[in-house]
């Protein structure tokens, strides 16, 4: 799983940079019969505001709501396309599983759900994950020692968060390094953020930007996000903001969400690209269709100033909202 977030200033605008931007998408869990009234209704808001609270605290970024969404699949669940964006389907399919595992249905998952479902997308049987996590934990153990790339880097997320497992940052770095070293991007780009955050290995910018580099190289649009950060703000790598925007474009095209806001960022002030409003209108709106609060907000001002977009002061209070 992928996290790494980082905020770089361009101008007066904040964005956010290397990860995707952590967030709650979907609405509150609530079943959807009609609502419950009175005390009933108030637990289930105060449910709900919990799991959204204990979610948001975990950082999960796309790539660990893809596996997750993975796992809902392998479980018979129906999370709608393995995308990475936590919508209305991929809510309910958590709520549904909450409910046949007992738990409150709120749809926000916390670390025990992490563990079990991203843990399914590779063991697969509903029963046996519902009854022995510990035996699906030692399958993948037995995968990963066997040289499988896909459970040497899922080992690696288990120590890096103590998902069923003790927290253990220097193994986490053990299996990442096995994986990444078979040409595993999705282990390039967790080793990358392991040497940027001096998590298990020494603090190393350069080591950090080799990693995400053989990832970007591949296609990772996680990688490319956090090159574009690193060549923005001279970390492991010359300051280079013609670099930072055609790592950020090949994100931002494949639908990262914080290289689109940054990229409205970059064309709005010029730096990197030629100044062009209706871009940085254009890449704003992209970032913000996917809820990034920062893009929604910027977005909001280009319709009150007129820049990029015609003059609207009521699509300007739809974006603040």
């Amino acid at each position: 799983m992928k996290q790494f977030a980082a905020a770089i200033t361009l101008g007066v605008a904040v964005a956010v940079a290397g990860g995707v931007f952590v967030g709650v998408a979907g609405p509150p869990g609530v079943s959807a019969a009609a609502p419950p009234a009175g005390a009933e209704q108030r637990r289930s808001v105060a449910a709900a505001e919990e799991g959204a609270a204990a979610e948001e605290s975990l950082n999960l970024d796309r790539a660990g709501w893809r596996q997750i969404q993975e796992g809902l699949a392998a479980l018979g669940f129906d999370p709608g396309t393995p995308d990475g964006l936590p919508g209305r389907r991929t809510r309910r399919a958590v709520r549904e599983y909450q409910q046949v595992a007992g738990k409150a249905a709120t749809g926000f998952v916390d670390a025990a759900d992490i563990a079990r479902l991203q843990v399914a997308s590779l063991a697969g049987p509903w029963e046996q994950l519902a009854t022995d996590a510990a035996a699906a934990r030692e399958q993948l153990r037995v995968r990963a020692e066997q040289g499988h790339a896909d459970a040497q880097t899922f080992l690696g997320l288990l120590y890096r968060n103590g998902f069923g497992v003790p927290q253990d940052d220097r193994e986490a770095v053990r299996w990442y390094r096995l994986a990444a070293e078979q040409g595993d991007a999705g282990a390039q780009f967790d080793l990358g953020f392991m040497y940027r955050n001096g998590r298990g290995v020494a603090q190393d910018d350069q080591e950090a930007v080799r990693w995400w580099r053989l990832a970007a190289d591949q296609g990772d649009a996680d990688a490319q996000n956090s090159l574009g950060f690193m060549y923005a703000n001279g970390h492991g790598v010359p300051e280079d903001y013609g670099e930072a925007a055609r790592w950020w474009l090949l994100a931002g095209e494949q639908g990262n969400a914080d290289a689109q806001a940054v990229l409205g960022v970059m064309y709005r002030t010029g730096r990197g690209v030629p100044q062009d409003d209706r871009e940085a209108a254009r890449w704003y709106r992209l970032a913000a269709d996917q809820g990034v609060a920062e893009a929604q907000y910027l977005l909001g001002s280009m319709y009150t100033n007129g820049r990029g977009v015609q003059e609207d002061y009521g699509e300007a209070v739809r974006w603040y909202r």
